[in-house]
């Protein structure tokens, strides 16, 4: 909390809400333990923010009229509203300081699960800023976890059944020696953008991955990666790769899209922005399988 709402709280303690006062402006200064111009200043601004109606009287000794148009407490309120209506949650936390009723307000009704007009939303305090979710990236633990919320890959490791099962491909078939595998996508799958998730597009973020500097190693048995026609898409290999569809269900295998800067996510949630110490994840409306509850949610530092 700033020093002049500290003062204006000494001014509230003192006087009170709405009580037209005839006061010496030695007085207030003695009020602010400051001298008489910092006590004129401080009550020039507090004037110029609304806070008071302060009508000063020229001379010495004079009596100069007074009146607190509000309350410390509604306008620490009306501060936390306004930086959470701009997102800068740290910054409201920060200006919250040791004012433990607001900070118990703010964890109620700002924190945790929120339902407004049939819109779920969750809203995480985090202990650092989120870094780039890229799957092409090596990802901390955090940020695997967030980047597998957005992205689906071919198949999928299904942790109830012990086992790869389908995900963006519903099928797969593969040759004798396991050289060449064909996958047929599912024609309900989108990206978060509403364009359909077609053999080419899948064709370019997997070749994508190949060139990765961090990750080419995983997939240097993979020769070619092309489309057969729309929902089929051709994998063959230099050796036999029985278990390639375990190897299509990690991180780098992933897929996505980039359009214009932006990331076209095919997980169940896209994500809308992230910025500095801001994440914001929305349920993705196109998402081939079964949608979250959640719209929406927030994470920030």
């Amino acid at each position: 909390m700033s020093n002049i709402e500290e003062h204006f709280r000494k001014l509230y303690a003192r006087f009170g809400l709405d009580q037209n006062t005839s006061v010496q402006v030695n007085a207030i200064a003695g009020i602010f333990n400051c001298s008489v111009r910092n006590a004129r200043i401080l009550l020039q601004r507090m004037h110029d923010e609304r806070w008071i109606d302060w009508q000063p009287q020229r001379g010495r000794g004079k009596h100069s009229n007074l009146r607190l148009l509000n309350a410390p407490d509604r306008l620490i309120n009306q501060h936390i509203e306004e930086r959470m209506a701009l997102l800068d949650n740290g910054e409201a936390i920060k200006f919250i300081g040791n004012e433990k009723q607001a900070l118990n307000r703010i964890i109620q009704y700002r924190f945790g699960v929120q339902e407004n007009n049939s819109q779920k939303r969750v809203r995480i305090p985090f202990y650092r800023d989120i870094d780039i979710l890229n799957p092409l990236h090596p990802l901390r633990r955090t940020e695997r976890h967030l980047i597998r919320q957005c992205l689906s890959g071919l198949t999928h490791y299904d942790t109830a059944q012990g086992k790869i099962v389908p995900d963006i491909a519903h099928y797969w078939t593969h040759n004798e020696q396991a050289t060449r595998w064909v996958f047929y996508i599912k024609p309900t799958a989108y990206f978060s953008d509403g364009t359909p998730m077609t053999a080419p597009l899948i064709a370019r973020s997997l070749n994508a991955a190949i060139q990765s500097p961090w990750f080419s190693d995983l997939f240097s048995n993979l020769t070619q990666i092309y489309d057969e026609d729309i929902y089929r898409l051709v994998i063959e290999t230099s050796v036999p790769m029985k278990r390639l569809d375990c190897l299509l269900a990690t991180q780098p295998a992933l897929i996505f899209d980039l359009h214009e800067g932006q990331m076209r996510c095919s997980g169940p949630f896209c994500i809308q922005r992230h910025q500095g110490s801001y994440l914001t994840l929305r349920r993705n409306e196109y998402y081939h399988q079964a949608r979250p509850m959640l719209n929406e949610i927030n994470i920030f530092t």
